[in-house]
């Protein structure tokens, strides 16, 4: 509880959110503080009533700023499978711990009722989060190809991002049918290709690849992201070393890596030259 409300004192005070970190970070509080106050119920007493009030007020507290988190990425990246469960279990727990906070003899039956009509909205219906995710994801990626027209690679990287993304998104969640509407010419012509329904595995690596040639430019990973944003860097890898690593006199390093059990492996040298000296350090 400290912990938690200290950090989020710190992003108030910053004014800085965290990218999709503070939301779970509140979930898993709220789970557990759930948790440990139906198994401490049995024990309070008419003394302990100012606690248990206080303990519906920090979930609440906690509701707003998962609110605020939760919209932040949906007004940035359209709404997930995932966001959509976030946010729908953010306005229980709102609505719940209010409930808790203005009725004296708050039943618990409400709570569990209420979570499981809304586990049930979420898998079926018009309103699930499969419904919900494809509609917005694929409204998302028709706004952004209309507004990018026409598409090379001279185009925002940005924006070549995350058109690649949705597209492996709905291609990997939804099916290569999910594109038809927006993109319908590139799937017919790589269905005519390609046997997809003996080989779906290889879908969601070839068609998100395939339909970014075809609008015109190739496919940009988060990879590709990351460095363009750090092209001055000397080197850059995804996952931090663990120790250091002595580059003086060299102009580049190459990673490699065999197996997640093998040992990195940077190779340094300089231009025009063969590999000088080879370092390992352990991952």
């Amino acid at each position: 509880f400290l912990i938690l409300y200290t950090y989020t004192f710190k992003i108030l005070i910053s004014g800085s959110f965290p990218k999709g970190i503070l939301a779970w970070i509140i979930i898993a509080f709220s789970v557990v503080a759930v948790i440990t106050y139906l198994f401490w119920t049995p024990l309070w007493s008419e003394r302990a009533k100012k606690y248990k009030r206080f303990f519906s007020l920090a979930l609440f507290l906690q509701t707003i700023m998962l609110g605020v988190a939760i919209n932040m990425r949906i007004a940035d990246y359209g709404w997930t499978e995932s966001r959509y469960m976030v946010a729908i279990l953010g306005l229980w727990l709102f609505s719940i711990s209010l409930y808790f906070l203005i009725f004296k003899n708050a039943k618990y039956k409400w709570a569990f009722l209420s979570l499981s009509f809304i586990i049930m909205i979420s898998q079926i219906g018009p309103f699930s989060s499969y419904t919900i995710g494809k509609s917005s994801q694929q409204n998302r990626l028709q706004a952004l190809l209309e507004k990018t027209k026409p598409l090379s690679e001279k185009s925002n990287i940005k924006d070549r991002y995350e058109i690649s993304h949705i597209i492996r998104y709905l291609n990997r969640r939804h099916g290569i049918e999910s594109l038809k509407p927006i993109i319908p010419e590139i799937v017919t012509k790589f269905q005519e290709k390609n046997e997809i329904k003996d080989n779906k595995r290889d879908i969601y690596y070839d068609f998100a690849s395939y339909a970014t040639k075809e609008l015109g430019f190739n496919y940009v990973s988060k990879w590709d992201m990351e460095n363009a944003k750090n092209e001055n860097r000397p080197f850059s890898i995804y996952r931090p070393l663990i120790g250091t690593l002595n580059v003086s006199g060299y102009d580049w390093v190459v990673e490699t890596s065999y197996n997640k059990s093998d040992k990195r492996k940077h190779m340094l040298g300089n231009f025009g030259n063969k590999i000088k000296k080879i370092d390992t350090i352990f991952i």
